[in-house]
């Protein structure tokens, strides 16, 4: 990756070195470097020696900070994940996923960034790296982003008081606004909210009705830098495999849902 990233604020306008420093040109359109934020769609390819996965990004561009979303394989299909990540004065980037990989690389010019994708920890220089390629395809719009999530609660208590309450009446409509967007059941997701929860069963009741009668603790582990706090409620506090269901507080503030995962 070359030089280190910088703590100091520095000036997108040197994306490419033909301009004024003082501006941005992207697209024929002339922004000042110091523009509340630029917004743009990018496409393209994560290539391995065996597949190749077609990405899509909504990235926004602020100063040197990066945020947006990401879209892997199909964009109708796959569930959008929230991305943060930087840009430094050599236009270096390293943008890290809502799931945990990081995408280190260089804007080329105004419509190419290119890079690679750790297989693993990007601190390793052992695990592979996937190269990849994206282009900027036209600029963002408000359409373009996910759609909000219903608000919960910032105060764990209230929100658990809730999601108890909707477990107790077996308020399935209840929990599913309690959903975070990458929720699961037993490790599977849909792309479309809710659809987790259709054909529910005794046993899925039954194991939420056990998790918060057993109350919740801290989750331990690493933090994301997507989450404020983690917290845990397992369907059998003695048991070797220990069945949970997990909730997070995200950037937003809110507490919602992240899924129940069986014993195994």
């Amino acid at each position: 990756m070359g030089k280190k990233f910088q703590n100091g604020t520095v000036k997108l306008a040197v994306m490419i070195s033909l301009i004024l420093p003082a501006t941005l040109l992207l697209r024929g359109q002339t922004f000042p470097a110091d523009a509340s934020s630029i917004q743009a769609m990018w496409e393209g390819d994560v290539t391995a020696p065996q597949w190749k996965e077609h990405v899509r990004l909504l990235l926004v561009q602020k100063g040197t900070n990066l945020s947006g979303w990401m879209w892997r394989s199909d964009p109708q299909e796959a569930v959008p994940e929230e991305v943060i990540g930087e840009v430094n004065s050599s236009l270096e980037f390293q943008i890290h996923t809502e799931s945990g990989q990081a995408y280190l690389g260089r804007f080329a010019d105004t419509s190419t960034m290119a890079g690679v994708r750790p297989n693993g920890n990007e601190n390793d220089r052992g695990v592979p790296r996937f190269p990849f390629q994206l282009k900027r395809m036209r600029n963002a719009e408000n359409a373009d982003f996910p759609p909000p999530l219903p608000p919960t609660s910032t105060d764990w208590k209230a929100f658990f008081l809730s999601f108890t309450n909707a477990v107790q009446r077996h308020d399935r409509f209840a929990l599913e606004k309690m959903m975070s967007r990458r929720f699961q059941l037993d490790y599977k997701h849909s792309p479309h909210a809710g659809d987790e929860l259709n054909g529910l069963d005794a046993g899925f009741w039954s194991e939420l009705s056990k998790a918060v009668s057993h109350g919740t603790g801290l989750r331990p582990g690493k933090k994301s830098p997507f989450v404020i706090e983690q917290r845990v409620a397992y369907t059998c506090t003695k048991c070797a495999e220990q069945g949970n269901v997990d909730f997070t507080k995200g950037r937003d503030g809110q507490w919602r849902w992240n899924g129940l995962f069986y014993a195994d």
